[in-house]
């Protein structure tokens, strides 16, 4: 767990489950107490995509706000830098594989 701190964890599994919740409101698959609602029922084309969009948006603020708290919270020194541009350069490959997948599935029109 060096290189991989627990925040940089809680990031790939909010990108996963990122991912399953826009896939999940993207086929509709939505729970019945929201289904039930009279906003839902009249347009539930335009509630899918906002969820989507909302979840898109979020997810591209994740790694830029946590990178820079990272850095002003607690800026490497020399020694650990080397480290910390690993994990963030593993960071940066997922967050950028899920954001185009995100991104995909925003784009999708059903």
């Amino acid at each position: 767990m060096d290189v991989m701190g627990f925040v940089g964890l809680a990031i790939l599994i909010v990108g996963v489950i990122s991912l399953v919740l826009s896939t999940t409101v993207l086929f509709h698959r939505v729970p019945s107490r929201v289904r039930s609602k009279e906003w839902f029922q009249q347009n539930p084309e335009t509630w899918d995509a906002s969820v989507r969009l909302w979840i898109f948006i979020f997810w591209i603020l994740v790694l830029p706000i946590y990178s820079m708290a990272q850095w002003y919270i607690h800026r490497p020194t020399p020694a650990e830098f080397e480290v910390f541009q690993y994990e963030h350069k593993i960071l940066s490959d997922f967050w950028t594989a899920v954001t185009v997948a995100l991104g995909l599935l925003w784009g999708i029109k059903k």
